[in-house]
Order: structure tokens, then sequence, then C-alpha cells
């Protein structure tokens, strides 16, 4: 069985992803990870964990894998390293079948160096000492410069390497220590020329002090992971004299490439990313790489933007996860490369849409008795041929509105599942207004006084008089004119974010609460984000005469069916899947509908109470009704309900 190794593996989205390197064919070790950056989360013992990505052949690895004490151990499998290419897993560590924390590990597969020949005994010790080499010079990288200390009690600060500098017994003067699993390490004797700095620039745009940084802790990372595994496979096989050639010239080749490889004069672009981590880059910087057209180059779906959100008086810093790479058209038509962040937790909820006015003034109306006919059957409740009455005591000037309401509220009406009797008249002096001029007012049946019209559910929008009877009692479920799309796109205060798009629209029950979500956010964030364009399904039952789709552009918006990696309604219409949420999900087909089809790994949680799962709204619209938007429910199962309902959101925006 090949040597164990053990590596750090960071739960905080904060910290630096795992880098692994192996051997291609390789397989028989274990490999275990020591946990870290548990924050909150606590892993029960009988836990278990689960690890799975899509490898460069294209073909999908899943392995269980045990834990316990901190420790993931993973196999390592001729599955794992069959192709040679780099690759990103998903560690999951479950309890009770729930997926309890989450890390990300990339894993590197060099193809054989030697070509199948083995090195000599000479070459073999050659590899040893460029091994100890790169390995202390990463060791000194990762840790950063050494402290000196000329006691053991002076070594205080686990997460540095410190040269001693002592004669203390057990300790060698001269030799450099790091901290791992519970005590100091002897690395060897410090070879300070080992360290090496570059202060020229290879990623343009980016501050020196980052790119140096990073370009010498990549070389150096990737060159002890390629001397560990030329000198692994060489010690591992050393044993079988049989399998030695005489083909000296491909020997010295091989060796030459293998030198060659150790020297790492080239800065891989990934693994700078991988060993810095995005978090140790600006906004400006990530900025930069987006708008060079090579973010994907550099970023990985799932890697997560931390971002200052301030809500009230409580600040936030909260991940923004990678979704997605492309082009995007802006307002101009121009389409530039850009980069779709997604915020990871369930962020504030407004209604989708209020119940709609019932009727629109063209004219003022005077105090006196109305009546109105309800021209279709929805529900036990509200009956086709039924004829309401009601009496109001103030005049209703032109362009007012007439709501109807609940005994406790006007911002729905629900009518389908409200009895007549708990039904009320509320009366506006316009769409904006949320001051009733005659409050609820008592609806019985009759036909006394002026007749309004029919309130019917084939009534188009936009005219004065009777509107749609399903808008009136769930809302309107079209993303153009909601209220979700106003309060996720506007910074303005509270009361002053939202406007109607139509006469019959109404307030969202939060606007005298809730500043724009925009208000929350850093300049400095904002500034490197701007309105695109974003096409969504509209419902086939009131409009349709505007087409099947419709085009926005939006600074921020919430997904749809499909980008979610949902079945749509409509394919092809609204975004394609977002490659995130497909490995997510873990399917290989889009998730359907309905509790059947629930998927706890499209559970959200709030942003405030990360451990209280959410309702999360969409923004597609479920087409064969005026009323209803799609959402994915607290439980993982994708689900459809009336627009008055103010569901949380995982909205998204374009770095560009």
């Amino acid at each position: 069985m090949l040597q164990t190794r053990t590596y750090a593996l960071s739960l905080d989205p904060e910290r630096m992803t795992t880098c692994v390197f192996l051997a291609q064919n390789e397989d028989g070790r274990d490999l275990i990870f020591v946990l870290s950056g548990l924050g909150d989360v606590t892993i029960p013992e009988g836990s278990t964990a689960v690890i799975s990505g899509k490898k460069p052949d294209g073909t999908v690895y899943t392995a269980e894998c045990d834990y316990a004490d901190g420790k993931v151990t993973v196999p390592e499998t001729l599955q794992m390293t069959v192709a040679p290419g780099e690759w990103k897993a998903t560690l999951r560590i479950l309890n009770d079948g729930q997926t309890i924390a989450t890390a990300i590990i990339y894993f590197t597969v060099t193809a054989d160096p030697t070509g199948g020949d083995l090195p000599s005994d000479s070459e073999l010790e050659g590899a040893v000492a460029e091994a100890k080499y790169y390995a202390e010079t990463a060791r000194s990288a990762a840790y950063g410069s050494p402290l000196t200390a000329a006691t053991a009690a002076d070594m205080i600060d686990t997460t540095r390497v410190y040269v001693y500098t002592g004669n203390e017994t057990g300790m060698e003067n001269g030799h450099w220590y790091y901290w791992e699993d519970g005590s100091w390490k002897d690395g060897g004797i410090y070879n300070a020329a080992a360290v090496q700095t570059d202060t020229s620039l290879s990623i343009p745009g980016m501050a020196a002090d980052a790119a140096a940084t990073g370009r010498d802790i990549a070389a150096e990372a990737a060159a002890r992971e390629q001397a560990d595994t030329a000198l692994q496979t060489a010690i591992d096989t050393k044993a079988d004299t049989s399998a030695l050639t005489a083909e000296t010239e491909a020997r010295e080749e091989a060796i030459t490439d293998l030198k060659a490889d150790l020297t790492v004069v080239q800065t891989d672009v990934a693994v700078i990313k991988r060993v810095i981590g995005i978090g140790d880059l600006t906004l400006e910087q990530i900025h930069e790489i987006v708008q060079s057209g090579k973010a994907s180059e550099y970023f990985a779906f799932g890697d997560q933007i931390m971002l200052n959100y301030r809500d009230g008086e409580t600040d936030y810093v909260l991940p923004w996860d990678i979704v997605a790479f492309g082009d995007f058209e802006l307002q101009d038509g121009e389409a530039k490369p850009g980069m779709i962040v997604q915020s990871h937790y369930a962020m504030q909820g407004v209604q989708f849409s209020a119940s709609q006015a019932a009727y629109v003034c063209k004219t003022a109306l005077p105090a006196g008795t109305y009546h109105f006919t309800i021209g279709t059957t929805l529900g036990n409740n509200c009956v086709a041929g039924k004829v309401y009455q009601f009496t109001t005591t103030k005049e209703i000037p032109a362009g007012g509105q007439i709501v109807i309401g609940t005994n406790t509220s006007f911002y729905t009406w629900g009518a389908p599942d409200v009895s007549p009797a708990n039904w009320r008249a509320y009366t506006f002096a316009n769409a904006s207004s949320t001051t009733p001029l005659d409050d609820k007012l008592a609806l019985t049946e009759g036909s006394s006084g002026t007749d309004l019209g029919t309130l019917s559910s084939a009534t188009k929008f936009g005219a004065e008089g009777m509107t749609n009877l399903q808008s009136a009692a769930y809302g309107y479920n079209r993303w153009a004119h909601s209220a979700n799309r106003q309060f996720y796109n506007s910074a303005a205060d509270a009361g002053a974010w939202w406007a109607p798009q139509q006469p019959e629209d109404r307030p969202p029950q939060q606007l005298a609460s809730a500043k724009g979500f925009m208000a929350g956010f850093d300049e400095a964030f904002l500034n490197i984000i701007k309105p695109v364009k974003v096409t969504t399904a509209l419902n086939t039952v009131s409009d349709s005469q505007i087409g099947a789709t419709e085009d926005t552009y939006d600074t921020f918006f919430l997904p749809s069916l499909e980008q979610e990696y949902v079945t749509p309604q409509l394919a092809g219409a609204e975004g394609a899947f977002w490659p995130y949420w497909k490995e997510r999900l873990g399917l290989t087909a889009p998730q359907g509908w309905y509790a059947n089809n629930a998927n706890t790994r499209h559970i959200r949680y709030a942003y405030n109470a990360k451990t209280s799962a959410q309702n999360c709204r969409l923004r597609s619209a479920i087409r064969g009704t005026v009323t209803h938007a799609w959402y994915v429910t607290s439980t993982g199962y994708v689900n459809t309900n009336a627009s008055t309902s103010a569901f949380r959101g995982c909205p998204a925006c374009v770095i560009i």
C-alpha cells in the first residue's frame, strides 16, 4: 500500500481551497483530510462523507468515505486517477442523510513523466534531494517567512515556521520546525536560499503584492506536488528492478522533462487561484479578470466572493456563489464577457405582487352604493353570477381604485380561499396610496346602486373599470412589473423603491418597512455590476398579446426554473442552466416539479438565521395562470404559489 497523505481542508469559504496532486493510474493509498473552519457547524460522531465530481474524461466519480475525529479518509482508487488532468470534487459531510457541511477539493492527475521507465539509483537520489528542496520551499511559502527561536518555548505561533537557533535536547540547531498533529515537526536543515521572491507582475491589473505572492506560492506548491508524485512513484515501484530498462537515452530525456517541470518557470493561472484563493483578490482585481474574458480560467463554479451587506443597523459578510460564465447584453446592445454570482443565502423577501385593484376609476365616483358581478368561478367561495354591493362614504377621484381585500388586509384578497363574509372593500385616491379613503366596507349580496361591471378572469390588463379577477385575488405574475424586481434593483429608502407599472397595480406590503435591496451593498461592489438583458416567459392567460417572452435589463434578478436546473415550461427561453446548479443538485437531468422530486441540495437558508430553511422565489411565472409564480420550497422541491406571497429570494447579478 502506498504512503498515506494528510491534507488540511477548510470548510470556511473565506479560506484557501485544497489542491491534491496524484499520478495517473495510481491507487492504494489513503488521502486523509483534517477538517478546519467549522465555525458554528457541529459534526456528530457517526457522520459519513461522500466525495463526487466530474473527471477530465467526462465521467462522474463518486465514493463513500469514512469520517472520524474531525478527519475524512478518502481512498485513492484507479477510478480516481485513470484520466490525467484537473478536476473539481465536492466533499459532503452527512448526518442522517442530510448534508451538514461541504468543501471543495481540486485534484490534478499528472501523466507518468517517465513514460514507464523507472529512474536509476542516482536519479532517485537526485529526485529525493529535489523533493526535499521544494518541500522546504513550499512549506516556507505556505507558512510565510520563517521566524527564529532560541528555545522551544519561544515557538508560540502554530501558524508559522520557526528556524531553531538554540541547543536544547531534542532540538536541532539550524533546522526548521512546523506545527502538525499537536506538536512541532522537524523539517530538516533550513535552506534560506530556497525561499524565492519575484516582484514582477504576470496578471494585468492586479496589485503587485498579490500577484508576486500568488506566483511564488503557486510555483513552489506545484513543484512540491510534482516532485512528491515522481518521488513516490519511484519509491513505490523501486523493488521491481526487473522493470528497469537499458534505454538510457529515453530515461535521460524523461529526467530532463521532470527537472523542467520541477523548475516551474511559468505560473499556472489555475494553481495561483487555488493557492492564494479568490478571497485574496480585491473586487477590482476580480473585475479586471472578468473583463479580460478569462474568468473561467481563474475561477470555478462554486467559488465564493465574500460581500459586505448592511440590513438596517446590522452588518453581514455573506458569500455569493459563482454560478456561470458567459457573454451578456448590456442596455446599449453591446455584449461583454461576464460572470454570474448568486447569493448563497436567502435574502429579504417582498410580495411578488400585491393583490391588484378590482376597479380603476376613469372618472370620479361620488359617495354612494355600488355593485359588481363575479364573472368566473374560482374555488367554492368565488362563484360566477353572484352580485355583491357596498356603500362608500367618500368620493373616489379619477385614477383612484377600489380594492377588494379581507377584514384584516387590503394587500391580499385570496377570493377563492376566503368566505365572502370576510370580504371587504377599500378605496384609494391613486395606485400608490396605502391610506384608504374608506376602510373595510362590508360586501353583501345584492344589486343596489350603480353597476360597476363584471370582475372576470378574462379581462385584459391596463384598462379602466373592472379589472382581472385572478390578479385582484392573488396578484400578477409578470416579472417585468413585479414588486420583487423593483425591490432588488433599487437603493431607495423605504417607501420610495416601488412605482405602479399599470393602472391596477398596488404597493407591496413591505414597501413602508424595507429599503431597496441595493442599499445594503458597498459602492465597490455596485461599481462592478451592471444591468444585463434578462428574458422571462409570460403567462398565456393575460399576456399572450405581448408575446411568449419579455426582456428586461436588470442589475439583480431572480433565477428562472431553467437557470437553477429545473424542468422549464418553455425550454430555452429563460436562459441556459447555470453549471453550478447542475453540480450542486447532483443530477444528470433537470429537477422535476413538486414534492416527489424533492432534492435537499436545493434547500436555501436565511442570511440572518443560517439554520432556518426558506421558501425561495424564482422569477418564472406559471404560464397557465395570471397569478402564480414558481418557487423552491424550504424542503427542496419546486412548487408554485400566489404572487401575493412574500417569499425570500436568492438574487443573482453579473460582474461585467
